[in-house]
């Protein structure tokens, strides 16, 4: 595809936008092992339409998906820095609990977290339910919109049931 077509170039170069678009476009395709079931909004194959939508490419970004299973679609894209995009990847560890940021460590459970590269204790807890609690808030904390939450089944089933008994009174 010529630069000049899409008249996004600075000089003879392809604009930041434009290149992480045209990658973006490149593993829908299918062509880099890994991203074979990634689908596309159809609109954004239109260099035009996904440069409205997304706006210009911030520097030192890339286009990264808030739901690493989901596709590129709007709802779905944003614009990271490499750091911010680290704590928004799939875990490839599970613990035998399922929670990130947890482990044993003797008869209780401890939360832990990185943190410009380097691991903080969050604390230690009874449950791995509470520690899971600790490291949510930690990742919230250092991490803002980029943290993976850990789901707590028992948490949100406590506060399923005590907001209807509130709604019924």
């Amino acid at each position: 595809m010529p630069c000049t077509k899409h008249g996004h170039t600075i000089g003879q170069r392809k604009s930041p936008t434009y290149e992480s678009w045209w990658a973006m476009i490149t593993r829908c395709r299918g062509y880099q092992v890994g991203y074979e079931h990634l689908d596309l909004d159809p609109r954004w194959k239109d260099f035009q339409i996904f440069l409205e939508e997304m706006g210009e490419r911030p520097l030192n970004h890339s286009i990264d998906r808030i739901d690493c299973d989901r596709g590129y679609w709007p709802d779905n894209c944003r614009w990271a820095t490499a750091s911010q995009q680290q704590w928004n990847k799939k875990h490839m560890g599970v613990t035998d609990h399922g929670f990130t940021g947890v482990q044993r460590n003797f008869k209780n459970w401890q939360a832990m977290l990185q943190v410009h590269g380097k691991r903080k204790c969050l604390g230690t807890f009874p449950s791995p339910e509470l520690a899971a609690m600790a490291y949510n808030r930690g990742a919230r904390k250092y991490h803002g919109e980029f943290a993976k939450q850990n789901v707590i089944p028992e948490l949100d089933y406590y506060r399923r049931r005590t907001t209807d008994a509130t709604a019924t009174r």
